[in-house]
């Protein structure tokens, strides 16, 4: 049974967190799906129309006849491109990384890049290891906690940027799984 005063506190919380209350707040709230245009369906695209049907009719093999088969190849032809349309700008965010860290040093000797700033092969080594946003980003920390100082605010908000853009990459990645894995259930057919 809930003691009163857990009860009160629990309502207290209730009432602040119920969203933004402002017209500017709903505003803004309302346009926050749009910030990166990852929840916006690929297929509403004309220009990938062509690409999705390309790659359905790839997976579909020889039953791209069967309506069933063909329908789930062209989701899972989705769920492809949105995962590669997400890893492309998350490739951007990683090189923008990269390129703050390196400007972060004035210095002009002759010394390696990599000497003066180690968190370059922090990075280099997240991305060859496909490291998901938020191991690097962890990765960083720890190597930013055995550095001297905080890195610069252009390193921050890639960083941030990166673990926002996680979330988006792993719904098309859960989804082209679980479509994959249909697609093989229906190619083998029911006897299977």
């Amino acid at each position: 049974m809930t003691s009163p005063a857990k009860r009160a506190a629990n309502r207290h919380n209730a009432r602040k967190s119920t969203g933004p209350r402002t017209r500017a707040g709903k505003d803004r709230a309302s346009r926050s799906a749009l910030r990166h245009g990852f929840t916006i369906d690929i297929c509403v695209d004309p220009a990938v129309a062509p690409q999705i049907e390309h790659i359905a009719h790839a997976l579909a093999g020889p039953q791209s006849a069967e309506r069933d088969v063909l329908d789930t190849a062209r989701l899972a032809a989705m769920a492809e491109l949105d995962l590669v349309r997400i890893r492309r700008i998350r490739s951007g965010l990683l090189k923008d990384l990269a390129l703050s860290i390196a400007a972060m040093d004035t210095d002009t000797d002759e010394t390696s890049v990599f000497e003066k700033v180690p968190v370059l092969q922090v990075i280099l080594n997240g991305i060859q290891a496909e490291l998901s946003a938020t191991e690097m980003f962890n990765d960083l920390e720890k190597w930013e906690r055995r550095s001297k100082g905080p890195p610069s605010s252009r390193v921050s908000v890639a960083i941030a940027e990166l673990v926002r853009i996680e979330r988006y990459e792993r719904r098309p990645m859960s989804r082209r799984k679980r479509l994959f894995r249909a697609l093989d259930v229906l190619r083998r057919g029911p006897d299977s």
